[in-house]
C-alpha cells in the first residue's frame, strides 16, 4: 500500500540488485530513460537473510487475473453519483507527522505475520 491505494508488486534480480517493482496498470508506464541507478551499497547478512526470507515467503505462481485494480472503479462510482447530483462528502485527513521509515524492521514484522497466518499470503502479495 502506497499513498493509501494498493498496488501489486512483484520482486526480481537485476544486475545483482533486488528489485521491487511496482505493477502499474498499462497507461501509468513511463519510460525509464533518464533515470540514473543510484550508488551501490555493500550488504550486510542480516539484509541477505531477510531478503532470502522474504522470497521464501513470497515465491510462488503469478496469475495477474487473480487480482483488481479498484481504484479506477471507486473513482467512476464518485463520478455517477456526482453526475446524478449527488453531494459527495469529503472526508478531510487531519496531517499527520511522518514516521521515520525502517523498511527492514517493517518487512520483519510482514514476514512474522505471514508465519502466524499463513492464509494471508496471498492479501501480502496483492
Amino acid at each position: 500500500m502506497m499513498r493509501g491505494r494498493v498496488y501489486l508488486g512483484a520482486l526480481r534480480v537485476e544486475d545483482g540488485y533486488l528489485m521491487m517493482s511496482t505493477m502499474r496498470p498499462r497507461q501509468e508506464v513511463i519510460d525509464l530513460e533518464g533515470f540514473a541507478r543510484p550508488p551501490a551499497k555493500e550488504l550486510t547478512e542480516a539484509e541477505i537473510r531477510l531478503a532470502r526470507q522474504l522470497i521464501e515467503t513470497l515465491e510462488g505462481g503469478f496469475d495477474p487475473s487473480e487480482f483488481h485494480d479498484d481504484f479506477e472503479d471507486q473513482v467512476g462510482e464518485l463520478v455517477e453519483q456526482k453526475a446524478l447530483g449527488r453531494v459527495i462528502p469529503l472526508r478531510i485527513a487531519k496531517a499527520k507527522k511522518a514516521k521515520e521509515a525502517n523498511v527492514a524492521d517493517a518487512l520483519k514484522k510482514s514476514l512474522a505475520a505471514l508465519k502466524k497466518d499463513p492464509n494471508s499470503r496471498k492479501a501480502a502479495r496483492g
